[in-house]
């Protein structure tokens, strides 16, 4: 078994704080802030608003859920995309099967990269997905690395097709000193710490108490994993 649900709340919650540190300019103010400058010339067309946006997200379990319904207070469109598809819920109508992914790919305007890493979601995002997006969408990553190419991303970036990415994940970690995301402008990182927070520790330890109850109580365990799924 596992945490299924625990890091949701957290995960969501520092996806969007990526989001608007892109956004809102928040590390070109910071630096200027350790500079001690005062700076606003440019500052009026550089930032740019998440309303009236379209959010796809890759991956609808618990995470995916809790970032459609911290989006629902963007006034944004949200798509989803889900190896198991069907029947939404209050925050996306319907939540399309994995093969439609170019599909939503081509109406977000921002990619929550929010599905667990196996075989089959390995590298799913490359050049094709990436030029499949709108010119200046951007990209966020809070569930594993390895989903994202990430030379296929840093392309997207350089070339301008993508406006910026999140990254708190990276396909190697630490990320090497020498990868270029670490001087990117229009890229903010994290290292893997959207799941942090004291209360998804006190939320694991509530699922693993739970659990040791109903095995000694003979009872079916919660967040049993699916091996041949892989998650």
């Amino acid at each position: 078994s596992n945490t299924r649900g625990a890091h949701a709340p957290s995960i969501a919650e520092h996806a969007f704080g990526l989001l608007l540190s892109l956004t809102r300019k928040i590390p070109l103010s910071l630096d200027y802030q350790h500079k001690h400058q005062w700076r606003w010339e440019n500052s009026y067309r550089e930032p740019r608003e998440i309303m009236g946006s379209t959010i796809g997200i890759l991956g609808y379990g618990q995470i995916g859920r809790a970032i459609a319904q911290r989006a629902s207070g963007f006034e944004v469109t949200t798509l989803a995309v889900d190896l198991y598809p069907g029947g939404g819920d209050r925050f996306v109508e319907t939540v399309w099967p994995v093969d439609k992914l170019h599909d939503m790919l081509a109406l977000s305007d921002i990619l929550m990269v929010a599905a667990p890493l196996t075989r089959e979601t390995h590298h799913m995002l490359g050049a094709k997905e990436f030029a499949a997006m709108p010119k200046n969408s951007i990209v966020i990553a809070v569930s594993r690395g390895g989903i994202i190419d990430e030379p296929a991303l840093i392309d997207a970036l350089n070339a301008g097709h993508l406006w910026g990415a999140g990254m708190d994940v990276n396909e190697i970690e630490p990320v090497a000193a020498d990868s270029p995301f670490w001087d990117m402008p229009n890229v903010v990182m994290s290292h893997h710490l959207a799941g942090s927070s004291w209360q998804k520790e006190k939320r694991c330890v509530e699922i693993l108490v739970e659990n040791i109850q109903r095995l000694q109580d003979g009872a079916e365990l919660i967040n049993v994993v699916d091996k041949k799924a892989g998650f």
